[in-house]
Order: structure tokens, then sequence, then C-alpha cells
């Protein structure tokens, strides 16, 4: 078991560094560190702190980039929003620009029909496929306890998840 007290002051200085950093020699890495980088994540944990009407997930993933090669992280978001499509795109496209949304990009439907769809069900499933599915689906790989955090990530935050994740 680690001690507390011992590692704390690391992670302090290992955030502290990852703060400061204004370059970096490892274009895997680049994407994650570069200063113009903590804007969208300060914008995002800003808009989405308690915004009731919204639970916007973010789903990370290591890709590669098309014209350098570099391995980096892309970041689906999936959300769902009480309310009209319209007023979802106007939210979004005035607080979080980066994320370009467009119509095309939403389904509107029923609250009720959102359970299958957050069960990985294709849209338009009718709700009645959950009485029938297995309590224990053998495409499950994992299990968690929650899906959203308690308190708020500062964008320093992400870049360290963005680095253990190339470890």
């Amino acid at each position: 078991m680690l001690d507390a007290e011992v590692t704390r002051p690391n992670i302090a200085n290992f955030l502290r560094c990852l703060r400061d950093r204004t370059s970096t020699e490892n274009p895997i890495t680049e994407a994650l560190y570069t200063p113009d980088n903590s804007t969208f994540v300060s914008s995002y944990v800003s808009y989405v702190k308690n915004k009731r009407e919204l639970f916007l997930r973010a789903m990370p993933n290591i890709t590669t980039e098309a014209k350098s090669g570099a391995k980096t992280i892309a970041v689906m978001f999936i959300a769902q929003f009480l309310g009209s499509s319209e007023k979802l795109i106007e939210i979004i496209n005035n607080n979080l620009p980066e994320l370009e949304l467009k119509r095309e990009d939403c389904y509107e439907m029923s609250w009720l029909n959102t359970t299958t769809f957050w069960a990985d069900f294709p849209v338009g499933t009718p709700t009645s496929v959950l009485l029938k599915r297995p309590s224990d689906p053998p495409g499950a790989f994992f299990k968690s306890k929650s899906d959203y955090a308690r308190a708020e990530y500062s964008s320093c935050s992400y870049n360290v998840i963005g680095f253990l994740v190339f470890q």
C-alpha cells in the first residue's frame, strides 16, 4: 500500500510540470500539452457543470492522425438533452463551438426510448426488447459504479489522464 503523504507531493509536482509545460518533444502527446487545447477543456467543464438538462458523456479513444501518423486521443461526445434539437444546437454552438454540432448529429426521442439507446440498441429499437434481454449480456466486458464525476476536473487532470492512457 502506498503512503498518501509520500505520493501526494510527487503527484503535485507532476501536475505542476504538466501545467507549466509550453512545448513538447514527443509528437504522440503534443495534442495533450499545447496551451491552445486547455481552452476547450475549460469551456467544456464550465459549461457542463451544473446543467441538469444535459448529460454529456466523453468517450476518449486512441487514434492515429491521417496526416502525420502520430497517435493522439480523439474524444467522441454522446449527450442526452431534455429539450429540442434546435435548442441543444443553439446552446452547444454558442458555448462549445469546437464541437460543430449540426442537426443531422441529433436524434429526437422520448425519454423512455433513450433507455434502449443507452443499452446499446440501435436508434428506433422498440422498448419491449428491454423485457427480453439477459441480466448479464455476453458482450458486457466491464461493470462500473457510475458514469459521472462528483467533482470538477481541472484541465490539467485531462492531460494526466491522456498521459496515462499512452503509457
